[in-house]
């Protein structure tokens, strides 16, 4: 794009916001109250919303325009027979509405003015009087009726009608009404709750689908559309009101539903039979439950379940509305303490993390621990129960109860329990390995794959800012199109940048060192150097290691104390020897690995302590933390304490130089490398 053209378009883009302005001084408001198709006294036709406008009236039904339709003011309208009601089109301008020949119909383009048969006129001439042609009562489609029904009548699709609901408590009144709703199904007019022998496959009561849901013993209806029909679908084998045969043609399932309410008292001696009736009555001193009469028992209880569906009595006293075993006691968390939190309940935490003012202290803006906070502990978080502390299977963490299961040393973090060695070492930003983050970016940076802040520009426009901000490719952008840096960074500024100059890179690394005494700072340079006999540690401190073992344990500083080598264990801090006598007639003892692995004992010793499947990277007297890398191990042939391997060492060592200096005198190697 040139910029004399990108210019014309900011001039224009210019007036045309002055006449923009000028406009809005001149703002006209519609005035369309009691007004329909009419102008709304700003240019404009006040709105037909039940209907299209026609000559100034409005028109809900489709008037006497027939399907083939007719044309009004250059477009095109049409009666839609689905609906029953018109259809506008509208046309352009060099399509105007004519009879189209090949649809046999008036449409937008029809290549002749009118039908040529005659038949039906080009002019649109409704008439809302032919809305009622067969037609008692109702809507005639143009805001008015075709008549009034006799008072206690209905008027049910067009015709005035009678409800009859004699004899009835649910179902069709005959006029496209309901006698009544049941809380279960309903059939001949009569309210059933239990399925009274109705099965899955269900039944048709008229045009009414009846099943029984097995899952509640509870009896469904449901009316079919007028355009369905109930009745057996051989598809998936039960009736339905999407059918295709009448009945079960096996005859095993009646279409006929014949509901049988004795079916629901069988195995019961009381209550109800599903149909309004009883099953039996208990004598004094019972209560029927599930169908059985029964005896409640409180002896000794004074809160708590009777044994009959009932209770004992309830809990008044404000602290004390907990029941356990028949007794009213403490209620933890249901107490309007009033006070920030409530230490010793074991809804203490969730309260908080659904209502974080329950755990403030009392103020204007919070009312601590008050009633709407101990509801919560009661319906949201387990109820009114005092608090166990757990730390079972943890090393670290919180133990439920606002208490510690222990602390991590430096470098760790605390996943799942468990303390576990961060992985964070020249990083600001990213995953640490231990599910949470080595630190966040600022706005307007992006975390890259090296765990980097990056800024991004030039990827976006800045809209009323000739520039980019000093983005990598805003002097190339510049050169190609003046108008990025004369008047706005726009998106085509934005595709020359991406497609011609090198694309959205980062601005120079900023540097970032705060917070930290050393280590990287994020640019390819550091923060700082450590003293003599300190070291930096994980978390960028200048840190004092303290070992005092030789293997199995931490600096403090976040690193490893150091290793055993190749036939040597770690015991008590040191590194021993162990000698293991084979027994080729003994099962190798299964122990457990400390990762939930079960191994071969002598895979826990000996040669191979140091394997990639086995950890043994901790803290001193913490076997729960894991370490996210794998142990060091010592290389080269000093390793090893045999004969054999120093022989072999030597051997291969041999391959190796022999090999490097061939690849030395390689006519494709440069010599120089």
């Amino acid at each position: 794009m040139s910029l004399q053209f990108r210019v014309s378009i900011f001039i224009s883009v210019a007036m045309l916001s002055v006449t923009q302005i000028g406009m809005a001084a001149a703002e006209c408001t519609a005035n369309c109250a009691g007004k329909v198709c009419q102008d709304d006294g700003c240019g404009g036709i006040c709105d037909c919303f039940w209907g299209i406008c026609v000559g100034g009236s409005c028109y809900g039904a489709c008037s006497g325009i027939p399907e083939p339709g007719c044309c009004e003011g250059g477009d095109t309208l049409h009666c839609d027979p689905y609906l029953g009601g018109l259809h506008y089109d509208w046309c352009e301008t060099d399509q105007p509405c004519g009879w189209s020949v090949s649809l046999g119909k008036y449409a937008c383009g029809g290549e002749l003015p009118a039908d040529p048969a005659g038949v039906f006129l080009p002019t649109c001439a409704p008439d809302c009087s032919k809305n009622c042609i067969g037609k008692e009562c109702g809507s005639n489609g143009c805001m008015g009726v075709c008549g009034t029904c006799p008072s206690g009548y209905w008027c049910d699709d067009g015709k005035c009608c009678l409800p009859d609901c004699t004899g009835k408590e649910c179902g069709d009144n005959g006029c496209g009404g309901s006698c009544g709703t049941c809380e279960g199904g309903c059939i001949g007019g009569k309210c059933y709750t239990s399925c009274s022998g109705i099965t899955q496959k269900g039944c048709c009561d008229g045009n009414v689908l009846v099943l029984c849901s097995q899952a509640t013993g509870v009896m469904l209806s449901m009316p079919c559309f007028s355009h369905e029909y109930c009745g057996w679908s051989s598809l998936y084998g039960f009736y339905d009101c999407v059918s295709d045969l009448p009945e079960d043609p096996s005859g095993t399932y009646p279409r006929e539903c014949n509901p049988d309410c004795s079916l629901n008292c069988q195995g019961k001696e009381c209550g109800s039979d599903g149909c309004g009736g009883s099953c039996g009555e208990c004598t004094a001193g019972q209560v029927c439950y599930q169908g059985s009469c029964c005896v409640p028992d409180c002896a000794g209880k004074e809160c708590g379940d009777d044994g009959c569906g009932g209770e004992c009595g309830p809990c008044l006293r404000e602290w004390q509305k907990h029941c356990i075993d028949g007794k009213c006691v403490p209620a933890w968390g249901c107490v309007n303490s009033h006070q920030p939190g409530c230490p010793g309940c074991a809804c203490e935490e969730c309260v908080c993390e659904i209502a974080s003012s329950c755990c403030q202290e009392y103020s204007e803006w919070s009312d601590g621990w008050s009633s709407s906070c101990a509801w919560i502990c009661e319906n949201d978080c387990g109820g009114c129960k005092e608090c166990v502390p757990s730390c079972e299977l943890k090393k670290c963490g919180s133990d439920g109860c606002g208490g510690s299961c222990g602390e991590c040393p430096t470098g760790y973090s605390c996943n799942l329990g468990l303390c576990c060695l961060q992985q964070c070492q020249g990083k600001q930003c990213g995953p640490d390995g231990c599910g949470s983050s080595c630190g966040k970016c600022p706005s307007g940076a992006v975390c890259d794959e090296n765990g980097l802040c990056q800024q991004k520009f030039g990827c976006l426009p800045t809209p009323g800012v000739s520039e980019c901000y000093g983005c990598k490719c805003e002097d190339c952008v510049c050169e190609r199109d003046l108008y990025c840096c004369d008047i706005e960074w726009d998106w085509t500024c934005v595709d020359i940048c991406e497609e011609e100059c090198g694309g959205c890179g980062p601005l120079e690394c900023i540097p970032s060192c705060e917070g930290k005494e050393c280590g990287s700072d994020g640019c390819g340079g550091n923060c700082g150097v450590c003293a003599e006999g300190t070291i930096c540690s994980t978390l960028e401190k200048c840190c004092k290691p303290q070992c005092s073992s030789e293997c199995d344990g931490h600096d403090g500083c976040g690193h490893d104390c150091g290793f055993c080598p190749q036939g040597e264990v770690c015991q008590d801090f040191k590194c021993v020897a162990v000698v293991v006598e084979p027994n080729p007639d003994a099962m190798p003892d299964v122990v457990d690995d400390n990762h939930g692995d079960l191994v071969p004992e002598d895979l826990m010793q000996g040669d191979l302590a140091q394997a990639d499947t086995v950890k043994e990277d901790v803290p001193p007297g913490d076997d729960a933390i894991q370490d996210t890398d794998p142990p060091k191990k010592p290389g080269g042939c000093s390793a090893s304490t045999s004969t054999t391997p120093l022989a072999l060492c030597a051997i291969l060592s041999a391959i190796l130089l022999l090999a490097a200096l061939r690849r030395r005198g390689s006519p494709s190697t440069p010599n120089n490398l």
